[in-house]
């Protein structure tokens, strides 16, 4: 449990969420609550699954250094590097910079598409699925 419990935190600390205590108490403030912590975790391991699936993809040493380099495009959070500073580190052109992040945008797009398909029972539910992914990750900013 503290293991998942730090992972859903590092999760939502990298997409620049708030993580904080639960509280205990009953009644229906109690009761949203913990149904807003049970979504959160969800979103959490939506998102922590998509990455793992990304990370086995990008394996061999030079795509590892560039989604090393490029993931704080793809989790957000404050403090993100500029654009030119991610090419400087890569050693690539601005330009080249761009079509890699573009790329690996795309990807992280449609690994999230799969891993939440997985959830729902028909591919129709997909759509309305990713929509309240984003209201679950928008709320707990």
């Amino acid at each position: 449990e503290g293991g998942k419990s730090n992972e859903r935190v590092a999760v939502a600390e990298g997409w620049g969420l708030r993580t904080g205590p639960v509280s205990a108490a009953g009644g229906a403030d109690g009761r949203q609550d913990e149904e807003r912590a049970l979504e959160c975790d969800w979103a959490a391991a939506m998102l922590g699954r998509t990455m793992a699936a990304l990370e086995e993809e990008y394996t061999s040493e030079q795509k590892a250094r560039l989604l090393a380099v490029l993931r704080p495009f793809l989790t957000g959070g404050v403090g993100l590097p500029t654009h030119a500073a991610a090419a400087a580190r890569l050693g690539v052109p601005l330009d080249t910079m761009r079509s890699h992040l573009f790329r690996l945008r795309s990807r992280y797009r449609a690994l999230l598409r799969t891993e939440v398909a997985r959830t729902v029972p028909t591919s129709q539910d997909v759509d309305s699925e990713l929509q309240h992914l984003c209201r679950v990750l928008i709320a707990a900013a």
